[in-house]
């Protein structure tokens, strides 16, 4: 996806679900949180940064990013260039289901 000419950056935005995620993580001592503020810094010049960054199948400009064994899962809203992140878990059978 290629990043509108209107979005010079995106907004990035915890919802309250994925920002308990990451104090939980945070406190567990886990080694790749420590590169969340870097994802957010990429994510905030475009939506698909990376070859780590693939879309959710069955669900309209929704991605996952693979971060070590972290997988954060996050919506791109083109009209208001806002990402917002649902969700940040280490990787298993439960991650990408509601």
């Amino acid at each position: 996806m290629n990043r509108p000419n209107r979005c010079p950056s995106f907004e990035v935005m915890f919802t309250t679900q994925s920002e308990r995620e990451v104090l939980l993580l945070h406190r567990s001592g886990r080694p790749e949180v420590k590169r969340l503020p870097e994802l957010i810094d990429l994510l905030a010049q475009g939506p698909v940064p990376d070859a780590h960054a693939k879309p959710l199948l069955g669900h309209e400009s929704t991605y996952r990013y693979r971060l070590g064994r972290l997988r954060v899962v996050y919506v791109v809203e083109l009209d208001s260039c806002r990402i917002t992140l649902l969700k940040v878990a280490l990787r298993d059978e439960q991650t990408y289901r509601k």
